[in-house]
């Protein structure tokens, strides 16, 4: 479970890295046949360095409450990706703008029973 946890914040320090380089360079981008912002690219790296940090501290920690925060940051970042990809009228994966706003719902129920879940251990 280790290597696989290591793996993993290399990754989201790889993407945030790639990123990083879509910025520096002003490369443009684009999903679905729509041109992505330089801001989503900020907010990527950000994001991405915030996961690396939770990965790295739930991998040093005994307990639980570190890799619940960990999958609600993740939920977080998907849910942000599903409001974007709504409002942007983005369609890929088979999934149309519709099936991005139900994601969306579902996303949101998760992170308040999530942040509910990971208060109530704290107190």
């Amino acid at each position: 479970m280790i290597n696989l946890s290591i793996a993993n914040t290399a990754v989201f320090l790889a993407i945030a890295s790639l990123h990083a380089l879509r910025l520096a360079f002003q490369l443009p981008v684009r999903v679905a046949g729509h041109e992505v912002e330089g801001w989503v690219s900020i907010a990527a790296v950000i994001g991405a360095l915030v996961l690396a940090a939770l990965n790295w501290r739930a991998i040093h920690s005994p307990g639980k409450t570190e890799w619940l925060k960990l999958l609600l940051a993740l939920l977080i970042v998907d849910a942000v990706l599903a409001f974007y990809s709504w409002k942007a009228g983005l369609s890929y994966w088979g999934l149309e703008a519709k099936a991005f706003a139900w994601w969306l719902l579902f996303d949101l129920v998760a992170i308040a029973v999530l942040f509910w879940g990971i208060r109530r251990k704290k107190n």
